[in-house]
């Protein structure tokens, strides 16, 4: 196998392996976290298992349970990510934490409602505000 190769398997190994946080913070402890590191780590931890259900058409109740926790999750990590880091980094890194935000108190709403469609575009705009923050920043 040429080195190249295995250059990049390792790459996009290390890439998919985003170490979990330190702990399982309460939204609360969320708020309060001062590490970028650790605010993405929660982000994701919270945001990549509900990428992977955005094309559903229909969801069932454990389902829509899931994506309530998740999506207040991420709505946190995003507002402390906006209000700590969003003037300090360059733009337009506040302007997309404010969009995740956004979009996972869509998802939150969505999700009470019980509204399919709605969660499945609010999941679409929460990944589109994620893809665009890692084109930009990573």
């Amino acid at each position: 196998m040429p080195r190249y190769t295995i250059v990049l398997a390792l790459i996009v190994f290390g890439v998919a392996c985003v170490p979990s946080p330190k702990q399982d913070y309460t939204l609360e402890q969320i708020g309060k976290l001062e590490s970028l590191v650790e605010l993405m780590r929660v982000k994701a931890q919270a945001a990549d298992p509900l990428f992977k259900q955005r094309k559903q058409a229909s969801f069932s109740e454990g389902e829509l349970q899931a994506m309530m926790q998740g999506a207040a999750r991420v709505q946190a990590s995003a507002t402390t990510v906006a209000r700590r880091f969003g003037k300090s980094r360059k733009q337009p890194f506040g302007e997309l934490a404010m969009k995740l935000g956004n979009s996972s108190t869509e998802l939150l709403a969505a999700a009470q409602a019980r509204q399919s469609a709605r969660v499945a575009a609010a999941l679409e705009a929460m990944r589109g505000a994620c893809a665009a923050c890692h084109r930009a920043f990573k």
